[in-house]
């Protein structure tokens, strides 16, 4: 099996857990082992630094380029979630050739890149930009070498945004906080946090299986809670959703459990 066949088993819970065997090595039962109340005390290995996991990340990221470049007037490869970016952008796109900026953090070597340029009718003015790990950032500018709207940064940069986007990526953030905090300040129109372990249970950090020797901490987020902290920051949420993963938590305390991550759009509540 090719490395990136492996990632899309790997690359989130909810595709993760409905597979069995990984190299031929014992599958966990659970997604996740425990309940804690820091990153500190859950983290163990190097979670997604591991060499596997980047090189597989790479493989995936190639093979949808690949796909994407067949065309065809309907891109099958953007499906489900992978929609909502591009249809935000859609309705905030202006004149034709007017610079429009997005900035997505946590967004690995470029794959959401992909996914709205193919699901635009027009991405010609499109800047995006990229916030993710070193590794990812030197991987995915070989990548798109020839690409000139797509950009790769280790830390945020002080850009203007229509869209901050992130998918699947606030929950592994230490500090969400301050990083939803760093994100407002640059006053992006729309605030998108899809995939998002949240729900109505009390805020709380889990180790998340996934990676071979790695327990990753992962916060599961209060809903109110997120909503009442983006509105201090002047967001207001105007869209809320379910993903399409059902999580096996039985594992877990009722009182913890959230079922599935969630979608969760905000805009400025002055834009």
């Amino acid at each position: 099996m090719s490395s990136s066949r492996k990632l899309l088993r790997l690359l989130i819970p909810p595709i993760a857990y409905q597979f069995r065997t990984l190299r031929h090595r014992p599958f966990w039962k659970h997604t996740w082992q425990c309940v804690g109340e820091t990153f500190e005390s859950v983290a163990k290995g190097d979670g997604y630094r591991t060499p596997f996991w980047v090189q597989a990340q790479r493989e995936f990221t190639e093979d949808l380029l690949r796909r994407a470049g067949r065309g065809g007037s309907v891109p099958r490869h953007v499906q489900g979630h992978r929609n909502l970016l591009p249809f935000a952008a859609s309705l905030l796109t202006g004149d034709p050739g007017r610079p429009f900026t997005i900035l997505d953090f946590g967004g690995a070597m470029g794959v959401d890149f992909i996914h709205l340029t193919s699901g635009l009718a027009d991405s010609g003015a499109v800047r995006y930009i990229v916030v993710d790990t070193p590794e990812s950032c030197r991987i995915g500018s070989e990548l798109f070498a020839g690409d000139r709207r797509i950009s790769f940064h280790s830390e945020i940069p002080d850009v203007r945004p229509e869209i901050a986007y992130l998918n699947a990526a606030i929950q592994y953030v230490s500090d969400w906080r301050g990083t939803l905090g760093r994100l407002a300040g640059l006053k992006p129109t729309l605030l998108l946090l899809i995939r998002t372990d949240a729900g109505d249970v009390p805020t709380h950090v889990r180790g998340q299986n996934g990676v071979h020797g790695s327990l990753i901490p992962c916060w599961c987020l209060n809903v109110p809670e997120v909503v009442s902290h983006m509105q201090a920051l002047g967001y207001r949420l105007i869209f809320k959703g379910a993903g399409d993963a059902e999580y096996d938590e039985s594992n877990l305390p009722e009182s913890h459990r959230i079922g599935g991550p969630a979608h969760l759009v905000f805009r400025r509540a002055d834009g």
